[in-house]
């Protein structure tokens, strides 16, 4: 499958990967080759990313659009819940660089209901899809520019005790607070 898509899911309640996962199953999603029922291609949660299938892989999540998108699904119900910022980050390149890879443009990410009569992934998510779509995009160049000043070994070792040093004032201090 060469994606063309990328559709925005939520699951519309808050559970672990784990779970989506057995619920999927019990719905008798096919397995992907990474070991998940899953019907998503990441799934995100609590700022955290899982890649359930390969993105060239047909996954079960929107009718008409399994064989030609790659999916991302939500947790939580993105109707009455905002989408946290640390979700919307990790969101973000996850996006660009799906698009990247398969050269898709921006009028090809959608949300399931864009092409489906249903609420998902919801209108916080929708708000971020629409954000993301239309905001300028800044490519960072691959290799850093001869103006970028690295710090030596020394300053970053120095650094790093100035850390420390801070790191152990405040353990101190929170531990005359009894905290």
């Amino acid at each position: 499958m060469k994606p063309t898509h990328i559709f925005l899911h939520h699951v519309g309640y808050n559970h672990s990967v784990y779970t989506v996962n057995k619920g999927h199953k019990d719905k008798g999603y096919p397995k992907s080759s990474l070991g998940w029922y899953v019907g998503y291609h990441y799934y995100i949660r609590n700022g955290k990313l899982w890649k359930t299938r390969k993105e060239d892989e047909v996954g079960m999540h929107n009718r008409g659009y399994n064989e030609k998108a790659v999916a991302i699904g939500f947790d939580k119900n993105h109707e009455t819940t905002p989408l946290s910022n640390q979700d919307q980050k990790l969101a973000t390149p996850l996006m660009k660089g799906i698009q990247k890879r398969w050269n898709i443009p921006n009028e090809n990410i959608k949300g399931h209901c864009d092409t489906d009569n249903t609420v998902c992934p919801g209108k916080y998510v929708m708000s971020f899809l629409e954000e993301y779509k239309y905001s300028p995009v800044s490519i960072a160049p691959e290799k850093p520019t001869e103006n970028v000043i690295q710090p030596s070994k020394g300053r970053l070792t120095a650094i790093q005790r100035a850390i420390n040093v801070i790191r152990q004032k405040i353990k101190n201090l929170l531990k005359s607070l009894n905290l």
